[in-house]
C-alpha cells in the first residue's frame, strides 16, 4: 500500500457497502450495471432510474449499520469486557466484519452444542484496551465512522490488526501514517514492525530517510 497525506475517502463522500469479511472486495451487484437487453436476460438493463434506485438502496444499507449502533444495547448477544468497562454488541455484525470473530463464534456455537447450551451471552476479552477506545472500534465496525478515532487511532489500528478487518485497518494505517513526524517515527516504526506491517514500516523508513539523505549529500 502506498501512502500518500493528501488522500480523501474513496466513495467520494457517497454511500457504499461495507466490505464483508468473507468476500472484502466484493461487489454484491457485480452484474448490476451491464447493459444488457431486457429481452436477452429477463431482467432490468442498466438505466438512470436503476442507477439512482442501486444507490439509494446502498445508502439504507449503510445506513442499517448506523441505526444498529444507535440501538445498542438493545437486542445484543455479545459482551465486548473492556478494562475499565463492558460493551454490548451483535454477533452477526462483528461476524461480518471480522473473520477472526466469526470463526471464534463458529467455534462457541460447537462447544455450546456439545455441552447443551442453546442461548447465553458470549463474551470477548480485549485486554488493555480501554472502554472508550473499543466503543469507537465498535462504531467504525458498524458505521464506517467515528468522531473519536483520530484520538484513539494507536489502539484502532491494534484492534483492527488483531481482528483482520481490512478497512478499519487501512483507515489506522492512513491516520497514523498522517500524524507520522520526527517526534513519533521510531515509536510509530515498533508499532509497525510489531505488528507485522510492511507498508506502515516501509513508509516509516521512507520518512526516516529523507532527511538522513539530505544531510548526507548536503554534507
Amino acid at each position: 500500500m502506498a501512502y500518500s497525506k493528501n488522500f480523501e475517502k474513496k466513495d467520494g463522500g457517497k454511500c457504499s457497502f461495507w466490505r464483508s469479511a468473507s468476500r472484502p472486495h466484493a461487489s454484491p451487484y457485480p452484474n448490476a450495471y451491464k447493459t444488457e437487453s431486457p429481452t436477452q436476460s429477463g431482467r432490468m438493463s442498466s438505466t438512470p432510474e436503476l442507477r439512482v434506485a442501486l444507490e439509494k438502496f446502498r445508502c439504507a444499507i449503510k445506513g442499517l449499520g448506523k441505526e444498529l449502533f444507535t440501538m445498542l444495547p438493545e437486542f445484543t448477544d455479545t459482551i465486548l469486557v473492556a478494562s475499565d468497562g463492558d460493551v454490548p454488541a451483535h454477533r452477526v455484525v462483528l461476524a461480518a466484519r471480522s473473520t477472526v470473530m466469526k470463526d471464534w463464534f463458529l467455534l462457541r456455537g460447537v462447544r455450546k452444542e456439545a455441552d447443551g447450551v442453546k442461548e447465553g451471552t458470549d463474551r470477548i476479552i480485549l485486554d488493555g484496551h480501554s472502554k472508550d477506545e473499543v466503543e469507537t472500534f465498535l462504531e467504525l465496525l458498524y458505521t464506517g465512522d467515528s468522531a473519536k478515532f483520530a484520538d484513539h487511532i494507536r489502539a484502532i489500528f491494534l484492534l483492527a490488526q488483531k481482528y483482520q478487518v481490512e478497512d478499519v485497518m487501512a483507515l489506522a494505517e492512513a491516520g497514523l501514517y498522517m500524524s507520522l513526524n520526527t517526534d513519533n517515527a521510531v515509536d510509530l516504526f515498533l508499532l509497525a514492525t510489531g505488528e507485522k506491517d510492511d507498508a506502515l514500516s516501509t513508509a516509516v523508513v521512507q520518512f526516516i530517510e529523507k532527511p538522513v539523505n539530505k544531510i548526507l549529500h548536503g554534507a
